[in-house]
């Protein structure tokens, strides 16, 4: 009867196992893929050669995001060693190849570090943070993105993140408006960390468009600290991946923030009661 039961069990079983995504046609490695247990806490991302490992059992679902390709759900199964991802059909549709003769150039927002104290920080999970930004009519005479800044702190030197630009429209925000991924590294410390677009030429569409910030569960991330807990004020050693991005407390704005968690997106973020700190401090330098 025992052993019965044991057999009966074991697809269940939870095993830490190493996976290598690939690309379905070139069978090339794919690095920096976002991956989530659908519906689960637990997520990661793949390192430089594709792999990652994380505990899985037979049953679950596999939620993998990576610019470029299609958003793939994947049902894992036991002793799986690589998993492929197919490349997006969808392009870029707001570059144009013609400069203008005469540059004219405008900043939207303000960021002011010293007066930031909230920041929305990674443990061990790969989240997306972003703000849906609407159109505004000031953007009509300089309407292409040449920087993207944000107010990042950290705790490890060139720390990297992703970005991503999506339509406001797309509701799932499966299709990303730029062909291939952009990463960034954050200086130690607290910086206006600048994301420089300009060869890309991306136009502020009329609709909105959300900019997307992407922790990386990546080796160089990872920063170990103590800290005290506030029940017991035993002190603990916990992880943390960087950069942080921090929050404005200076608005009273309806809020624009969303983050990627479990395998999805969820919307209209809170991270105070007040209300406040809500929303990405982010400024844009715009031009023709």
């Amino acid at each position: 009867m025992n052993i019965r039961l044991l057999f009966l069990f074991l697809p269940f079983l939870s095993l830490s196992q190493s996976v290598q995504i690939q690309d379905s046609q070139s069978k090339e490695s794919i690095p920096f893929v976002n991956i989530w247990i659908k519906g689960s806490p637990s997520g990661t991302t793949s390192n430089e050669n594709g792999r990652f490992e994380l505990v899985m059992k037979v049953g679950d679902t596999l939620v993998l995001s990576a610019i470029g390709y299609e958003r793939s759900e994947v049902p894992y199964r036991s002793f799986e060693s690589t998993v492929t991802m197919n490349r997006s059909v969808e392009q870029l549709d707001a570059v144009v190849i013609k400069r203008p003769k005469v540059e004219k150039e405008q900043t939207f927002g303000k960021i002011q570090l010293s007066r930031y104290n909230v920041a929305f920080g990674c443990y061990d999970n790969p989240w997306m943070i972003g703000s849906n930004l609407p159109f505004k009519p000031e953007y009509e005479e300089t309407p292409y993105l040449k920087t993207v800044v944000i107010a990042t702190s950290s705790d490890v030197e060139n720390a990297k993140f992703g970005v991503r630009f999506f339509k406001s429209s797309d509701s799932l925000f499966k299709t990303a408006l730029q062909n291939e991924p952009i990463y960034i590294l954050a200086e130690k410390g607290n910086h206006k960390t600048k994301i420089d677009l300009s060869d890309l030429r991306i136009r502020f569409l009329e609709e909105g468009m959300v900019i997307v910030f992407e922790f990386l569960i990546i080796p160089s991330n990872k920063y170990e600290f103590r800290t005290k807990m506030r029940e017991t004020g035993k002190k603990i050693t916990m992880i943390s991946y960087e950069p942080s991005f921090y929050l404005r407390n200076d608005i009273q704005t309806s809020n624009t923030t969303l983050q990627y968690s479990k395998g999805k997106w969820q919307k209209n973020i809170r991270f105070s009661k007040d209300k406040k700190e809500s929303e990405l401090a982010l400024q844009l330098v715009m031009t023709n």
